[in-house]
């Protein structure tokens, strides 16, 4: 594996380790940090197909519209596209519509769904010898 994915890598489960604590630590009410949690399982995400993207093309997109292109171009990935794109749109209304609200539902489905992308994208990376 190289280095860069093994980085893109660390960053990631580093942030799904964030995203889970906080709502592990939430306390009444907990909205802010369900907000902040999926924000933060999104950007984990982003780095969990950057990981595959270096490591398969050696390409690093250089912002989210060109990584959505590599996500709907590339055939291994098409299983996790749905996925992607709901944290995408979680995380996009969390951080910048002021009426978003997340429910502690919702913020453990960003959990569920990174959970998938971080299973799926990392089957399809060389395993580490």
């Amino acid at each position: 594996m190289e280095p860069r994915t093994r980085d893109h890598l660390d960053v990631a489960l580093r942030n799904r380790e964030f995203a889970a604590w906080l709502l592990d630590s939430a306390t009444d009410p907990p909205a802010p940090a369900n907000e902040w949690a999926a924000i933060v399982a999104f950007y984990s995400a982003v780095h969990i197909v950057n990981a595959y993207l270096w490591e398969v093309h050696r390409v690093e997109p250089v912002n989210h519209r060109q990584r959505t292109q590599y996500l709907i171009n590339d055939a291994s990935l098409s299983a996790i596209r749905g996925d992607f794109r709901t944290l995408s749109r979680l995380g996009w209304s969390a951080r910048y519509d002021p009426a978003v609200r997340l429910s502690t539902q919702r913020a453990l489905e960003a959990l569920d769904r990174l959970e998938q992308i971080i299973n799926l994208a990392t089957a399809e990376l060389p395993s580490e010898e």
